[in-house]
């Protein structure tokens, strides 16, 4: 989905406007998957087949997501080594570096299920609007309790639904992900020659086993998401719109929502055609 001039001239002003009271600075932060400052800074555009093949994958989550309440934000690429992936709220963008692209690539029959999970973190971060406890610390630095509502455990808390709702955001576009993030930060880190600790980052270790967990919860989900897809098959549909209901608790998608609404539907005209049955037997 495209941002059209008039969305972007909004969002300009309402940029422009922000810096000029202060509630920006030039060095606003970002979600990135790794701050890595000392890389090398982009200096250039990347090869157009490249962008295009990640464009491709961003674009079936963007679909798979269908969240119109947001505007979708632009997908961005460039040859820097500094994020790696990076979601900024204020520019509306979704970022990836070339080099990531390239361990990405690196894993061969699993390539675009490495992109889809990097890139479905990157937008998990802007749907579930992680940036929130950060604009609230800023806007209330005077306050022990904003400190504590962006401290260190709520950044853990979104890295780690970043990799557990992206992943299921990036099953529902058709790639199969799991396991995919505790391979892949270490290949990254290796990659980009960065330390096992980060400053502002869990260890390594800390990530690899975070991203294992995800895995496990979304595996569980994954199975409430095709049982549901079962009972439908066998008609069992006020049942299947249940296990679709229990989805949406965590996830949301148009998709979803809609299963729903269409099994509800059917087990009600169920309900009907069997009263009609009913009545004609006597």
């Amino acid at each position: 989905m495209k941002i059209n001039k008039e969305n972007r001239l909004r969002y300009c002003l309402l940029l422009a406007c922000m810096f000029c009271t202060g509630l920006l600075t030039a060095q606003d932060p970002i979600f990135a998957y790794v701050q890595n400052l000392q890389g090398k800074a982009s200096s250039g555009n990347v090869n157009p087949r490249k962008y295009q093949t990640a464009k491709k994958v961003y674009d079936d989550l963007l679909q798979a997501r269908g969240d119109l309440r947001k505007p979708a934000p632009e997908f961005v690429m460039n040859d820097g080594q500094q994020y790696v992936a990076w979601m900024n709220p204020v520019a509306l963008q979704i970022g990836l570096e070339e080099s990531a692209y390239d361990v990405c690539m690196g894993f061969g029959a699993d390539s675009l299920n490495a992109l889809a999970a990097l890139l479905g973190h990157e937008l998990t971060h802007y749907y579930e609007q992680h940036d929130w406890s950060r604009n609230f610390a800023r806007a209330n630095t005077n306050l022990e309790s904003a400190q504590f509502v962006a401290g260190k455990d709520d950044g853990i808390r979104q890295e780690t639904q970043a990799d557990y709702l992206g992943g299921f955001l990036s099953l529902s576009a058709g790639y199969n992900v799991y396991g995919i993030i505790p391979r892949l930060l270490p290949q990254v880190y290796r990659s980009y020659g960065l330390p096992d600790q980060l400053a502002g980052y869990p260890p390594l270790s800390d990530r690899v086993g975070m991203g294992n967990n995800a895995s496990t919860q979304l595996k569980e989900l994954q199975t409430v998401f095709e049982t549901a897809q079962y009972l439908s098959l066998l008609e069992r549909f006020d049942e299947a719109a249940q296990y679709y209901r229990y989805v949406l608790q965590t996830f949301s998608s148009r998709e979803i929502v809609n299963n729903v609404g269409v099994k509800r539907a059917l087990a009600a005209m169920n309900l009907y055609n069997q009263g009609n049955a009913v009545c004609a037997a006597h």
